[in-house]
């Protein structure tokens, strides 16, 4: 059986203009002491309605994720918005989200795990 349970931390992640991953990535570390801080290049594509246009296109981004300990997610958050520059136009998106642990208990793998005790010796005794 897995347990599930919340964990005491947030995961924000932040869709960035390509090759502005580097400096937002630094900052966390040296001005917040983030070590959870991840950060790659990412590319997808949509419809862009430019122009009165309708056009599929391609993009490529940088996508920052960090886990930020629940008691400062709303800070951390704030500063990655402002940091990124989100708070302009056509610059990116950053989402919080809860975590969940997703896990295993010592007692449900040894519940699972046969015991070499208990085996048949072949001919169906014990």
């Amino acid at each position: 059986m897995a347990l599930q349970q919340t964990c005491p931390s947030k995961i924000i992640h932040c869709i960035l203009p390509a090759g502005s991953a580097n400096d937002l990535v630094e900052r966390l570390r040296q001005e917040h002491g983030l070590a959870c801080v991840i950060s790659h290049h990412a590319r997808g594509g949509g419809i862009s309605t430019k122009k009165g246009e309708k056009a599929f296109r391609y993009i490529e981004c940088d996508v920052v994720t960090l886990l930020a300990p629940a008691a400062r997610a709303d800070e951390l958050f704030e500063f990655v918005y402002r940091a990124a520059g989100i708070d302009q136009r056509h610059t990116g998106m950053v989402l919080m989200e809860s975590c969940l642990i997703a896990g295993t208990t010592i007692a449900d793998i040894e519940a699972a795990t046969p015991n070499p005790e208990n085996k048949t010796d072949g001919a169906g005794e014990t």
